[in-house]
């Protein structure tokens, strides 16, 4: 059991609880707030005890309300089923017990999903209607795109007409950009039937001028969802227990445990951690 000081002066400043220690402004204390002036002399005492439970007592203190904040653990054991998807149901959370575990705060997995339809809209935005250049002078244009899974790649077909006629087809692994929030697609390389026929009819620099071109346009922007489900998961994490005590929680870090392509698009899983603690009035 530890306390912390979260405001003034001590701000950072770590106790940990394994006797009786006294609060208050008084430097005898065993935690001196000197610069508190709603503190007393001898405000309160923390005492451990050995069911692991902390014992608050008041020293007589009249400047105020004392607020305690202490660590809980999160712990989710999420069940896959196999079938039909089970119906959605809200489920409150598990009544607050203590626990062994030195563990602190929350780490776990949350999945966002990136359809395809999405994808390829975003991709035809910014590349249907481009031209390509070939060594002879011919003009390449781009008329479609498409993107979808195979296995634990991608796809990016390109259908184009001009110096070049028919569908051109690169692959590659999506990447995360966890600086950015940004899903890139940056390995994209043509495929050997694609590289064949593009040999027949063009130099090395325009398969790289192609592809410089794909690997700069293919991205989502996935930063928006990243901040919403920031918010969200906060907020469901921050309730009021009862009269005299509430939970508040905080993610402090969203980041990439892996990608995959599924048939309907590309899932990215995160891992979400924070703390999470309990405010006594």
């Amino acid at each position: 059991m530890r306390l912390v000081v979260t405001t003034g002066s001590q701000a950072g400043r770590t106790l940990d609880v394994e006797r009786r220690l006294v609060v208050g402004r008084d430097e005898a204390c065993d935690l001196a707030l000197e610069d508190d002036e709603k503190a007393s002399r001898r405000h309160c005492a923390f005492s451990p005890n050995p069911d692991g439970t902390l014992t608050v007592e008041d020293l007589g203190s009249s400047n105020g309300t004392l607020v305690v904040q202490t660590s809980v653990n999160l712990v989710m054991e999420p069940r896959i089923v196999n079938g039909r998807k089970p119906n959605e149901a809200a489920i409150p959370l598990p009544a607050l017990q203590l626990s062994p575990l030195k563990l602190e705060g929350f780490h776990f997995a949350l999945p966002i999903t990136v359809d395809y339809g999405r994808i390829n809209r975003r991709l035809e935005q910014d590349m249907v209607g481009q031209e390509f250049r070939t060594p002879l002078g011919d003009t390449v244009k781009v008329d479609g795109v498409q993107l979808y899974g195979s296995g634990d790649r991608l796809i990016l077909a390109l259908r184009v007409s001009g110096g070049v006629n028919g569908t051109l087809y690169t692959t590659g692994t999506p990447m995360f950009d966890e600086r950015r929030g940004v899903l890139r697609f940056t390995d994209l390389d043509f495929t050997v039937d694609t590289r064949n026929v593009l040999l027949r009819s063009a130099n090395q620099i325009f398969h790289e001028n192609i592809l410089s071109s794909l690997r700069s346009e293919a991205f989502i922007d996935l930063s928006g969802q990243l901040q919403t489900l920031r918010s969200r998961l906060a907020a469901a994490l921050t309730r009021e227990l009862g009269p005299d005590a509430r939970l508040e929680g905080e993610v402090l870090s969203l980041r990439p445990r892996g990608i995959y392509p599924t048939a309907g698009g590309v899932e990215v899983h995160m891992i979400a951690e924070g703390s999470m603690w309990v405010e006594l009035r």
